[in-house]
């Protein structure tokens, strides 16, 4: 589904990605680990079209999305959830849901599904999402990639800085969207939750990968995380 081959990426005269290597097949979670600063976000960034790719490839089901501008991700069918959220506080929640969509409107099936996940969202339509709680927001992150119906989504730190039960409603999210069919290639700093959520694991360092592996090989072997992410299991 989604291939990179030898990506090296930056910005101006930073180069932050070096010859970055992941394929991500038929894996219905893949999260992408490392410490601050290693190139995580730049991996997202890049697939998405928002930084320059100066060598490789990003292939995308056949489709070479190395120097196509960033909507051609979107219209080829990848969500994307960014740190931070980034949603657009003037708009309301339902125009944040629709402005990711080809045709400006949420089809209804899609529509429901995001109401049924994010009740508080339907109870909010009308509102600014800038008024919205920070948790809120987060949903309306998550709700808005969910509108375009992707196939697969990226998410940068979809549970940072949540409250417990606010990251529950997202962790719920994501297994159900799952379920669904779609991909969802995520980066998370927590490593229990990284451990179960995803059926693949891919730890950066340096602006590489340097492990791939699957959850159980972390667990059994603790001194991966430990000598790459200088934690203990």
């Amino acid at each position: 589904m989604l291939t990179l081959e030898k990506v090296n990426a930056g910005y101006g005269h930073s180069h932050v990605l070096h010859d970055v290597d992941l394929e991500f097949g038929d894996n219905q979670i893949v999260a992408l680990m490392g410490r601050n600063g290693v190139g995580k976000t730049t991996t997202f960034n890049a697939i998405m079209g928002l930084v320059p790719v100066t060598s490789g490839r990003i292939l995308f089901d056949g489709h070479d999305l190395t120097r196509l501008p960033a909507r051609s991700a979107a219209l080829l069918g990848i969500g994307f959830v960014p740190q931070g959220r980034r949603i657009f506080p003037e708009f309301t929640v339902m125009e944040n849901l629709r402005v990711g969509t080809r045709s400006g409107r949420v089809p209804s099936d899609a529509l429901d599904w995001i109401f049924a996940l994010f009740p508080r969202l339907k109870e909010r339509v009308s509102q600014a999402g800038g008024s919205l709680s920070g948790g809120e927001q987060q949903m309306l992150a998550v709700g808005r990639a969910l509108a375009m119906q992707p196939r697969l989504i990226l998410m940068d730190e979809p549970m940072e800085g949540l409250s417990p039960g606010m990251a529950e409603v997202v962790r719920q999210a994501i297994v159900e969207a799952r379920n669904k069919g779609v991909r969802i290639l995520i980066i998370e700093q927590d490593i229990d939750e990284a451990l179960a959520l995803a059926q693949d694991i891919h730890i950066m360092e340096k602006g590489s990968i340097q492990v791939h592996c699957r959850p159980q090989a972390l667990q059994q072997d603790p001194t991966i995380l430990e000598r790459h992410l200088g934690i203990r299991l």
